[in-house]
């Protein structure tokens, strides 16, 4: 759907959210049979925590209607008050917002975590990836989020002293031009369409753009360390081998 057709204030508060959420949600809420025309048409939700969803797992099973009524008191971001906004629309409203708050969180159900597994593996041998995984592991007070947070130019700098300091060099050249993949990659990108597949049926995120797809009917150091030397059929590091240096790279340091 076009942007421009959704409320201005839901327009004006997007950016704000997702300023403050790593991951928010746009969910349609126009398949369903509303008694309440003055209620909104749309909400903004985010996914629970592991912390959360064990919270409330546990909480679900003294009074489960409750629980769910304050997952959605909490996840929803947009409107900023789901209880007053609809207070005299019908009880399925709030059963559908918690649907789609379980799904786009995803520890439910184990297909959902299989899905995600795979796609975040594949990501996991990107070339930011291995800037990261080489600067954390070099330097060991920096997080990933850490690193996130650094200009293009500290990344550099801190990833080229990771190399002299693991031993282990970057191939760029074969993250920048990848060879031909085998149906091994083939598959992770079938296991990625799936797993966004199952997510837009209910809430596509809004972070690239504002589409709501509803089927109707439904009720993301120190110089004195040792240094690596890197076996002798995997001098580089690649996106094909990135894992099994690293994986060596653990043995040797913590052996």
């Amino acid at each position: 759907m076009d942007h421009l057709s959704l409320p201005y204030s839901l327009r004006a508060e997007i950016p704000k959210l997702r300023r403050k959420y790593k991951y928010i949600y746009l969910l349609d809420l126009g398949p369903l049979e509303n008694n309440d025309k003055n209620a909104p048409s749309y909400v903004v939700i985010r996914p629970l925590t592991r912390r959360e969803f064990n919270f409330y797992q546990a909480d679900s099973l003294i009074d489960p209607l409750a629980t769910h009524d304050e997952i959605v008191d909490r996840c929803c971001l947009w409107p900023d008050d789901p209880n007053e906004s609809f207070k005299d629309s019908l009880a399925g409203v709030y059963n559908f917002i918690h649907l789609g708050i379980e799904t786009i969180s995803g520890f439910a159900k184990i297909e959902s975590l299989n899905d995600a597994v795979g796609i975040y593996r594949q990501e996991a041998m990107t070339l930011e990836s291995a800037i990261t995984m080489f600067i954390c592991k070099a330097f060991p007070k920096y997080a990933p989020s850490d690193v996130d947070e650094m200009s293009f130019e500290d990344q550099i700098k801190l990833v080229s002293l990771a190399e002299q300091i693991l031993g282990i060099p970057i191939n760029y050249e074969e993250f920048f031009n990848p060879k031909k993949e085998s149906t091994k990659k083939d598959k992770s990108e079938k296991i990625r369409e799936s797993f966004q597949e199952k997510q837009a049926k209910f809430a596509p995120p809004v972070a690239k753009g504002y589409t709501t797809t509803m089927p109707p009917g439904v009720t993301p150091q120190e110089n004195s360390r040792p240094t690596y030397v890197p076996s002798d059929d995997s001098t580089v590091v690649t996106p094909n081998n990135i894992n099994s240096e690293m994986e060596k790279l653990n043995r040797h340091l913590n052996g």
